[in-house]
């Protein structure tokens, strides 16, 4: 039993390191887009605001949205860090859903020119 739980423990950490150098690489992609880089601070402060905002909600999209919106870049970041863990082959569901919401956020992003973030958006 103990084992198991070390080698989930051992899983997750693996996992948030990916994440964590995933998001690295995007921010470093969207510091030529921006005039300042997005930080590992930016994403933990974003994160943890969300959650915030989300518990005190009881899940409230209405109170949790206007944060992605004002946040485009960070969520967008979460959206394809995510998709390499919902993989098309192994949560076809969860990919699908992730691709949509993507998708949503390019065509919404005020940042950046328009026919790009559409282009991004398909």
């Amino acid at each position: 039993m103990l084992n198991r739980f070390v080698i989930k423990l051992i899983r997750i950490i693996n996992l948030i390191r990916n994440i964590i150098e995933k998001l690295s690489l995007i921010s470093r992609s969207f510091q030529s887009r921006t005039s300042r880089a997005v930080t590992l601070d930016d994403y933990r402060n974003f994160l943890f605001e969300i959650l915030q905002v989300t518990g005190q909600s009881k899940g409230d999209k209405e109170a949790v949205y206007p944060l992605l919106e004002a946040n485009q870049d960070i969520a967008i970041a979460g959206y394809i860090t995510a998709l390499s863990v919902y993989t098309r082959d192994a949560f076809p569901e969860n990919w699908a859903m992730t691709q949509y919401n993507l998708g949503i956020a390019y065509n919404d992003r005020k940042k950046g020119e328009r026919g790009e973030n559409l282009e991004l958006a398909i």
